[in-house]
């Protein structure tokens, strides 16, 4: 049996295990909340649409509610959701939460860049066709 945990530092009033359980449950909840309500509001609304994404993502997938924990190997191949790996990504100030699977959104030179790219491979393709059909004839 062990010894009962108390709520004042007078050690007078044992707390219930029932209100424990309830205490140490809203705290994990809450504590990603908490975390960003520290941040400056620039930051604080980036990280809150990274996670509205992140929960929305795992609604999809069948789950109605994200789960405080979930079994550590999970977490760590990011197969489960929970309150905890937000936690990890405000603690770590990983801005782009890609301990959440997400990813640095592509600049716009990198997506004309890609075009560029695409856009040479295009020609060269219809440069061989052309001169395959010039041989033909």
């Amino acid at each position: 049996m062990s010894a009962p945990i108390y709520l004042d530092h007078n050690a007078s009033t044992p707390i219930d295990s029932d209100v424990l359980e309830t205490v140490i449950r809203v705290s994990r909840d809450s504590y990603a909340n908490m975390l960003l309500r520290t941040l400056p509001p620039k930051q604080r609304g980036h990280y809150s649409e990274r996670f509205k994404k992140f929960i929305a993502g795992w609604h999809k997938r069948g789950y109605t509610v994200i789960p405080d924990f979930a079994p550590p190997q999970l977490e760590a191949k990011q197969w489960a959701p929970s309150w905890r790996r937000m936690a990890k990504v405000l603690l770590r100030n990983d801005y782009w939460c890609k301990g959440l699977g997400q990813t640095q959104p592509k600049s716009a030179a990198w997506v004309k860049y890609k075009k560029m790219k695409a856009d040479e491979k295009a020609s060269e393709r219809d440069e061989k066709a052309l001169q395959l059909s010039m041989e033909v004839l």
